[in-house]
């Protein structure tokens, strides 16, 4: 059996989800975990909500709301597949929260050796700040954004890659490579606007997936939003072709993620009902 046929593989890439792309402060709520990151991407902004828990459910939601609503981020719920989540689901939606983003996650085997290396991939073990420029005006994100990008990239611990692949002396994309074990996962990959269509986020991947595999990884993770069409192309020729779990959000219409002009702030943990 190939480590991405490992039945217990989802519930363990859901366990180690978080740290990939730590949230700036995290708190426990009777099983759920709250993240908060000044409001950048919902993956560090959300509350996962994996099981019911012990206190009434609508009690456990408005705290949540509350905690979030004092940082100036709207509360967004993300809920796995590998989860007991139908219903929380069925709550929040009642209470108006409508699905968003749902996200596969999939994997690819690293036992085979790679094609040999023929692009100029520079790979960094910490976050640069040649790096962060080139991700941040890649992603058109004004300087609070920037500030929330960079607490989050630079909070990883694990070990990891970030790495830029150059055309000559032009930077033309970048990605991040996280290990976990004998796993990486795989994210922030992106192509200069002016450059896509050449290749590019296919030479970063390999690029990344190569680090993995010299680092010992044998499996590689992703994430890919299901509606992105041009991202599941690329990811499925490079070997992501198996989904081994998903999740969606839940959130409420018209909300949108936004910075907190002083990161955290001040709020208690919701209080025990």
């Amino acid at each position: 059996m190939s480590a991405a046929e490992d039945p217990g593989l989802a519930p363990r890439i859901e366990a180690g989800h978080a740290e990939t792309w730590p949230a700036v402060e995290t708190w426990e709520y009777d099983g759920w975990q709250l993240r908060f990151a000044r409001g950048y991407t919902r993956r560090a902004n959300s509350i996962t909500a994996t099981a019911r828990g012990a206190r009434p459910l609508e009690t456990k939601i408005a705290a949540c709301e509350a905690a979030y609503e004092a940082r100036h981020i709207a509360p967004v719920f993300r809920l796995p597949s590998t989860g007991e989540i139908a219903e929380i689901d069925g709550a929040l939606g009642h209470r108006g929260y409508v699905k968003a983003d749902k996200t596969s996650i999939r994997v690819a085997a690293l036992e085979e050796p790679l094609p040999p290396r023929g692009d100029d991939v520079n790979v960094a073990r910490r976050l640069t700040h040649e790096w962060l420029n080139h991700q941040t005006d890649w992603n058109e994100l004004d300087a609070r954004r920037r500030g929330a990008f960079a607490a989050i990239a630079g909070s990883i611990r694990r070990p990891a890659a970030f790495a830029l692949l150059w055309s000559g002396a032009v930077a033309v994309a970048a990605g991040l490579a996280v290990r976990q074990g004998d796993h990486i996962c795989l994210h922030s990959i992106i192509t200069a606007p002016t450059q896509r269509g050449r290749g590019f986020g296919r030479a970063i991947t390999r690029g990344l997936l190569r680090w993995g595999q010299t680092h010992g990884a044998k499996l590689a993770w992703l994430q890919v939003v299901k509606s992105n069409a041009p991202a599941l192309h690329l990811y499925n020729a490079l070997g992501f072709g198996r989904e081994i779990y998903r999740y969606h959000y839940r959130a409420r219409p018209g909300d949108a993620v936004i910075p907190a002009q002083a990161g955290t702030s001040g709020a208690s943990p919701p209080a025990p009902s």
